[in-house]
């Protein structure tokens, strides 16, 4: 693991602003907790990589919004995309269609990305055998009911009923696939499950 101790100003950062999700019979204070300084971590890392960037571009491929998507009701400001890439400029993580975010939101999608490739890079891209795969998935897979709860809630605030019903629906899934691969004995066959699903 790489040895890396996140500043507790930016722990605390995530703590307060991040989303995050919770396994049956984890406490979701060490859950909330252990999201933080992860995603802390993730953030020192990156900052402390001088071959890795991350780039914000816009991203209007979809133009109109309240067209092509359900729960707009009006065109967002900004729609960008954010990248996370080597010095060889290979693309590493990125997430699009990323709408009216502000320094706060950029700065956790920015974490989010880096933590995923830290992860992947600690775990050595193969992971040893099922078991972690399990672990690792289930580690993702909270990150992201999280996440959808969040944006559930913001559209739910900004009027965006399809959207946040959708958002919901994303995080029952997860929420789904989590308590089919919490606490099992056979991770080879959840394995196969759920490879076909994420």
């Amino acid at each position: 693991m790489t040895d890396i101790t996140p500043d507790p100003a930016a722990v605390k950062f995530f703590a307060d602003y991040a989303p995050f999700s919770y396994a049956h019979g984890e406490d979701p204070d060490v859950a909330r907790a252990e999201q933080a300084y992860n995603l802390a971590r993730a953030e020192a890392w990156l900052k402390s990589r001088d071959d890795l960037r991350i780039d914000w571009a816009d991203d209007w491929d979809v133009q109109d919004h309240v067209a092509e998507f359900d729960g707009y009701d009006e065109q967002p400001e900004t729609c960008e995309f954010a990248s996370l890439t080597n010095g060889n400029v290979d693309v590493l993580a990125s997430l699009g269609c990323i709408d009216d975010a502000d320094a706060d939101a950029k700065r956790l999608i920015e974490a989010e990305l880096a933590l995923g490739v830290m992860d992947a890079e600690e775990e050595d891209v193969a992971l040893p055998d099922d078991r972690d795969r399990v672990a690792y998935t289930l580690r993702r897979l909270n990150i992201w009911a999280g996440n959808f709860a969040t944006n559930a809630k913001t559209y739910q605030a900004q009027g965006r009923h399809d959207a946040a019903s959708q958002a919901l629906t994303r995080e029952r899934d997860c929420r789904d696939l989590i308590k089919m691969l919490d606490g099992s004995e056979d991770a080879s066959i959840l394995r196969l499950k759920f490879d076909g699903v994420l």
